[in-house]
């Protein structure tokens, strides 16, 4: 039995999982590169279909604001100001 999710069948996951197998460590690492590149670019969309006036550091600043601790975020736009 494969470890997967419930919503997979069996037989799939083990295909999948022998295709991942086969591809090896620097085929499973450039897919993991495409699919970092893919939602970063699915996030600048989001923003910018949500916030159309947004300039460059605008939408940059929101996407840190998705994804950093505020707190840290505080932190870091009170030592760096205006180059966050």
């Amino acid at each position: 039995m494969v470890s997967k999710v419930s919503d997979t069948h069996n037989d799939a996951a083990l295909k999948q999982l022998d295709v991942l197998r086969r591809l090896g460590i620097s085929g499973r690492a450039e897919i993991t590169f495409q699919l970092s590149e893919n939602l970063r670019e699915i996030v600048i969309s989001g923003i910018r279909q949500r916030h159309p006036e947004y300039s460059q550091r605008q939408t940059v600043r929101a996407i840190l604001a998705m994804t950093i601790d505020k707190n840290l975020l505080a932190d870091i736009a009170a030592a760096y100001g205006d180059c966050v």
